[in-house]
């Protein structure tokens, strides 16, 4: 297991540790940090495209007739 800690969110919320699940067994700090780089880059990636969508209104569901 991984655990992430922020000291200071940006949203000023409490914060709160984030686990990771980690198979491999001798995990270098180096490469603890690379997988931490990495998910924030995916959280980036994933709240981005979600903002678009629903800018774009792609969320709602549109009803068609036959």
């Amino acid at each position: 297991m991984i655990r992430l800690e922020v000291s200071r969110p940006p949203s000023g919320a409490e914060p709160t540790p984030v686990w990771r699940w980690w198979s491999k067994t001798g995990a270098t700090g180096a490469y603890v940090d690379r997988c931490r780089r990495a998910f924030l880059r995916r959280c980036d990636v994933e709240h981005t495209f979600r903002m678009l969508t629903q800018t774009l209104g792609r969320d709602i569901p549109r009803l068609r007739s036959p």
